[in-house]
């Protein structure tokens, strides 16, 4: 299972989410999705990259001498994470993450869930804590 890695997202602080194209289950927002980003630096002329872990990136400092071939630069061994955008949710009910992207989601609140299976509409659980004397 593949564990992502996130940075904390308070501002996503409704009961639940309703995700465009999973319609009939609600979800969790455990965090904005961050990537490893390693840091290459050339002593030499002191340019700057960020590598993606899955490539891409981005040069953060073009250096002084546009002629050095950066022989000897090297990486940060702990690399830095970057947000990707995207939001990482777990089904209620379930513990496997999957990302989208935050305009797929509509606030939920606890009344239109269950929150044990996680399905939008079930009463179930509403029903069974009725029962219950007070």
């Amino acid at each position: 299972m593949i564990r992502r890695t996130y940075d904390p997202a308070p501002e996503y602080d409704a009961d639940g989410y309703r995700v465009t194209g999973y319609d009939g289950v609600a979800w969790y927002v455990r965090g904005h999705e961050t990537e490893p980003v390693s840091i290459l630096s050339c002593p030499d002329c002191g340019r700057i990259d960020l590598e993606r872990e899955h490539g891409g990136g981005r040069m953060l400092d073009a250096g002084n001498n546009p002629d050095c071939e950066h022989k000897h630069a090297s990486y940060e061994e702990e690399p830095e994470y970057e947000r990707t955008g995207r939001l990482v949710l777990t089904m209620i009910g379930d513990d496997r993450q999957f990302t989208f992207d935050p305009d797929e989601l509509t606030p939920l609140s606890a009344d239109d869930y269950c929150p044990e299976c996680g399905q939008i509409g079930c009463k179930a659980y509403a029903s069974a804590r009725a029962q219950v004397p007070a």
